[in-house]
């Protein structure tokens, strides 16, 4: 059998931190407010949910899946029916 012998370990005089802060990361649910996805959909009617995920991440830096902006909409009480009145309320202003 061997035994070990306790030997000087340098490893244990370097200084270094064991976690760093990292900034937090604002959840996309906070980002995608009812009152920006409205706004949103208001510029871009007719967009899909790809386009719009297209615009996300080009205007704003966010980046979000299709079923990511889907639940958002339903979330913000915008689902497909609701889309689709404001789509239709933005052809008869313009």
């Amino acid at each position: 059998m061997t035994s070990y012998t306790q030997v000087h370990n340098p490893a244990s005089e370097v200084g270094f931190e064991l976690a760093k802060f990292l900034p937090e990361a604002v959840p996309l649910k906070d980002k995608l407010t009812p009152e920006f996805l409205h706004r949103l959909l208001q510029h871009h009617p007719q967009a899909t949910l790809s386009e719009f995920s297209e615009e996300l991440k080009v205007e704003f830096s966010i980046e979000a899946s299709t079923t990511a902006l889907c639940r958002a909409f339903k979330r913000a009480g915008l689902d497909r029916h609701g889309r689709s009145q404001i789509a239709s309320t933005s052809r008869r202003a313009a």
